[in-house]
């Protein structure tokens, strides 16, 4: 460590020690205010899912689905982005800005007359939920005290859990009862309140890289062409995976060109990330090659890759296995929300009692690992025990370790360094998510029409595209629901076979991350 750095350690200590956090009130206000950030952040990611028909027939724009989804995801780039702005500009100030475009682009959507016109709402609601999203956790680290973070990490963990469940179920019933418009609608209420309570009680304390006052110098120093390679790299491989095995074959000419594409610009991305200066680097090597950062990154984005896809297709499995409609799958999918929630918020008192995080961050991979195995046996014929059961072991290991990543990333970085850790940890976690949606859904597809050209000779693949996921079951009931349901039930388990090789690959990322101590951080 040079002298600079030790000096700003030495700074950042001694702002830890000295400074006055809320309490009572004020902090009760800033919590719950976070909180319900993380809510809409999760819940506004699937929400929209259930409300796609509706919106269709709306729109007559079928071909526009995935990106209703996509164009959202695909923000989530941005991550790095907000992790310099967090660094140079006032928190409060980034925070605040982050929610107005968030609430613009929810508004646009409520208002929206045409499909082109809502895709410019999830993108503009992407942008601002990036930065919602990370830096609920930077003003968290603000707002208490390194040894009691755990906890407090955890209850933003556990609503992020419950936004992210409870969206299927809500979105479809605003779309049953209401409109789908009130997807979009219900973000602003909220939204606002939040923005009034950071407004009113937080105080951003300043780091060292916000006392330069050139304008001109700080712009220039936040890596737009880094960031805009990646996002591009990213937009081909979405399109890669959205049209692969349906709209083209996965040799064909074009798919071979949008690879290509996707890697030469990641690999631009990484050359621009190794020539620019260390302070201009959307990846610094100072905070990368930090053991417990580039430990926690392996283990996020087993995380996000493993749960996200499990969100989206075990309502599937209840609807066209158990035959039981949308709101009612999103009722049995409480069993894995309830775990994670109760795991998250136990897993972060032990943390703040005893300090130490590694253990409970080990044994969460290994019951993920478990917990998703178990659910990639499910059959036709699995009962209750099986599905909650399973459920359970898996949201455990889900909770437990679900915020311990980014409570490592502020024991062991100074505080000039937690914002772009902490963009660093939710880009990966966000990122494999969004990837591996797009991965899951391109292997049910295929995986389906391969068991059911098999199951009806005459089965074209190309009807995938242009009928739903459960309606197929009606449509196709030619030979017997067994034969069917079987076919189904076994695109469904090969889909969830990824779920479980990245819960397995958490394991790398828990085993890698330094034994650190919370309790020993405070007094550092």
């Amino acid at each position: 460590m040079n002298e600079h750095d030790t000096a700003q350690a030495s700074h950042d200590a001694d702002h830890e020690r000295d400074a006055e956090y809320p309490q009572g009130l004020k902090l009760f206000s800033i919590v719950v205010a976070i909180m319900l950030s993380m809510f809409l952040i999760a819940l506004d990611q699937g929400i929209v899912a259930t409300a796609v028909p509706k919106i269709t027939d709306r729109f007559h724009s079928v071909d526009d689905v995935g990106w209703y989804g996509s164009a959202y995801l695909l923000m989530t780039c941005l991550q790095l982005f907000y992790g310099k702005l967090y660094t140079v500009f006032p928190l409060k100030a980034v925070f605040l800005a982050s929610i107005i475009l968030f609430e613009a682009g929810s508004l646009i959507c409520g208002l929206a007359p045409s499909s082109i016109v809502l895709i410019v709402g999830r993108v503009i609601a992407g942008i601002g939920g990036s930065g919602v999203y990370s830096g609920g956790f930077i003003l968290l680290a603000q707002t208490v005290p390194l040894s009691k973070r755990p906890l407090y990490a955890a209850l933003d963990s556990a609503t992020f859990g419950l936004g992210s469940v409870s969206g299927p179920l809500l979105g479809g019933v605003f779309t049953d009862k209401l409109s789908w418009r009130w997807c979009f609608y219900i973000n602003l209420p909220f939204g606002v309140l939040t923005a009034v309570t950071v407004f009113l009680l937080f105080k951003s304390s300043k780091t060292s890289d916000q006392d330069n006052k050139d304008l001109k110098a700080v712009l220039a120093g936040l890596d737009s062409l880094g960031i805009a390679l990646l996002m591009a790299s990213l937009l081909c491989l979405l399109l890669a995976l959205h049209w692969g095995g349906l709209q083209f074959s996965w040799g064909n000419s074009r798919m071979i060109v949008v690879y290509i594409f996707s890697a030469v610009l990641f690999a631009a991305f990484l050359s621009v990330q190794h020539w620019v200066p260390a302070v201009q680097s959307s990846l610094p090597s100072e905070i990368v090659r930090q053991r417990s950062i580039a430990a926690g990154c392996v283990y996020y984005m087993g995380w996000g890759g493993s749960f996200m896809p499990l969100v989206y297709f075990l309502p599937i499995w209840f609807q066209a296995i158990q035959g039981v409609s949308a709101f009612s799958s999103g009722i049995r999918t409480i069993p894995m929300i309830l775990a994670y929630v109760v795991a998250s918020i136990g897993g972060g008192v032990v943390v703040t009692k005893v300090g130490y995080y590694k253990p409970l961050l080990v044994a969460s991979s290994l019951l993920m690992a478990v917990g998703a195995g178990l659910i990639s046996t499910f059959t036709k014929d699995s009962g209750p025990a099986q599905w909650i059961g399973f459920q359970v072991v898996y949201g455990v290991g889900l909770g437990l370790g679900a915020d311990l990543p980014l409570v490592a990333a502020q024991t062991v970085l100074s505080r000039r360094q937690i914002p772009r850790a902490t963009a660093l940890l939710v880009l990966f976690q966000t990122l494999s998510a969004t990837v591996f949606i797009s991965v899951c859904e391109s292997i049910f597809v295929n995986r389906l029409g391969i068991h059911l050209q098999h199951l009806l000779p005459d089965f074209d693949l190309q009807t995938l595209t242009g009928v739903g996921a459960v309606d197929l079951i009606s449509k196709y009931d030619t030979k017997g629901d067994a034969d069917l349901l079987s076919a189904y039930n076994s695109a469904l388990a090969e889909t969830f076979v990824v779920s479980v090789v990245l819960a397995s690959i958490t394991i790398i990322g828990s085993l890698a991350i330094e034994n650190g101590n919370v309790k020993a951080g405070d007094e550092s």
